[in-house]
């Protein structure tokens, strides 16, 4: 069986193709999806991607909730953003990255560009229940050791990476 390809646009981002995708996902393999319910959370001019959150019903019957990230229907911001590598810096730091890192980054299960069309898709947990410490004040929570200049580090070597990515290319 073929994986499915990327949508092109928020419309062909349906539930199917989300469960197809996730059900080929090793998280998925002892549980895997039955249904998926897509809600619009953004898009437009001044953003690089789609946003849709995804609420899912397991075959345990378990809830889940996912993020699907897509690349932005705006033309001229596409443009820029495969121009300077934004989509493949991204895809780059999830896949190779944020596992080096010492700051909680949500867990991703397909991260992936395709070079040919420029479809990006990022699938990752949902950040629903997160909490963001007021960086203005103290906090007791651990605060990331690395300095910045190790930050920029990261950065330039994840727009170094090659893409190595398929038509679908799943994390796991």
């Amino acid at each position: 069986m073929h994986p499915p390809a990327y949508p092109a646009n928020r419309s062909e981002a349906s539930s199917e193709w989300l469960i197809e995708t996730l059900n080929r996902h090793l998280a998925f393999a002892q549980d895997p999806l039955e249904s998926a319910t897509l809600h619009h959370m953004g898009d437009g001019v001044g953003q690089l991607s789609t946003l849709i959150r995804a609420d899912l019903s397991r075959a345990s019957g378990t809830p889940t909730q996912v993020v699907v990230k897509l690349h932005t229907a705006v033309p001229e911001m596409h443009a820029i953003a495969l121009r300077y590598g934004h989509y493949e810096s991204e895809v780059n730091f999830y896949r190779y990255l944020a596992d080096e890192i010492p700051m909680r980054t949500p867990e991703v299960f397909v991260a992936g560009l395709e070079p040919d069309t420029g479809h990006v898709a990022i699938i990752m947990e949902s950040f629903n229940g997160w909490h963001s410490p007021n960086p203005w004040r103290a906090t007791t929570s651990p605060v990331p050791t690395r300095p910045w200049s190790a930050s920029a580090a990261f950065g330039r070597r994840a727009r170094r990476m090659p893409p190595e990515i398929s038509a679908v290319d799943s994390i796991g």
